[in-house]
């Protein structure tokens, strides 16, 4: 009789906590400081991120400091590209972000006009 109060008490927390597990989505962060081929940071660059899986699609502009943060994401893998005018668009593709984690960009930029960059370069993630 122990035994079985035992196993229906365990059973119906199952139960009752399945639900709000199940609701639950992994989110990360994606940032990074855009930067010219000289080193220095890009202010007002166009950044957009787009899930591989999903297509869903996030669109931002870097700060006058070169930053951009993408925050409560889900977890998933991306592209990202960056783009100005006046500057070569950067594309970097197969970016994992990762649940509770920040993902963080590693561009360099360049100063050729009208120029289309591909690139495969790993992303370092970083805890979040």
């Amino acid at each position: 009789m122990r035994n079985r109060m035992f196993f229906l008490l365990i059973l119906t927390a199952n139960l009752l906590t399945a639900p709000l597990l199940a609701a639950q989505q992994l989110t990360g962060a994606m940032s990074g400081t855009v930067r010219d081929s000289s080193g220095a940071v890009v202010a007002g660059a166009k950044v957009v991120v787009v899930n591989a899986d999903t297509n869903l699609r996030i669109s931002g502009e870097s700060s006058r400091n070169g930053a951009y943060q993408f925050a409560d994401i889900p977890a998933g893998t991306y592209s990202i590209t960056f783009s100005l005018s006046g500057f070569k668009s950067e594309l970097h593709s197969t970016i994992i972000v990762e649940g509770n984690r920040t993902t963080t960009v590693r561009q360099v930029g360049s100063g050729n006009p009208r120029s289309h960059s591909r690139s495969n370069r790993h992303s370092v993630v970083e805890p979040g």
